[in-house]
């Protein structure tokens, strides 16, 4: 079966980029979080940019509860605050990032949802060379990801 994701760790920038497509399901985003906290690059403090333009995510509300309970007890163990931004195109992603918005803050996460990757970066960053960086290496994974 294929992946509905690509994960992309840039140590230097601090950041993981996270690509999704076609439909999203609750057990892509489970397996996307086993895989991403087995990767050897992660680490817990880097900001997170999930882009789910052009995807479909497909889920219900206790889905969410869910995934929540497993990042839950995955940072458990870190007090490291972190950014978590979601670029979205769809009224069901928008309905969903809502539910996980109000839960987010409860395991030390910041998350915010955007429309454009511009806006999206500069939350991320305040370093403008950084956003530039990572405006192209969005820009670059989408288009390997097509």
């Amino acid at each position: 079966m294929e992946k509905k994701y690509r994960i992309q760790i840039f140590p230097n920038h601090e950041v993981i980029v996270v690509l999704f497509k076609g439909t999203v399901q609750l057990k892509d985003m489970i397996d996307y979080v086993d895989e991403l906290y087995a990767h050897r690059d992660f680490n817990q403090g880097f900001s997170i940019l999930y882009d789910f333009r052009g995807s479909f995510a497909l889920g219900y509300r206790m889905e969410v509860f869910t995934f929540m309970d497993k990042l839950k007890k995955l940072r458990s163990e870190s007090s490291k605050h972190k950014k978590i931004a979601a670029l979205i195109d769809g009224l069901n992603q928008r309905f969903l990032g809502k539910i996980f918005l109000k839960l987010a803050k409860s395991i030390n996460l910041d998350f915010e949802m955007f429309d454009y990757p511009e806006p999206c970066v500069q939350w991320i960053t305040e370093n403008q060379e950084k956003q530039k960086v990572l405006l192209g290496l969005i820009a670059d994974a989408r288009k390997e990801l097509v």
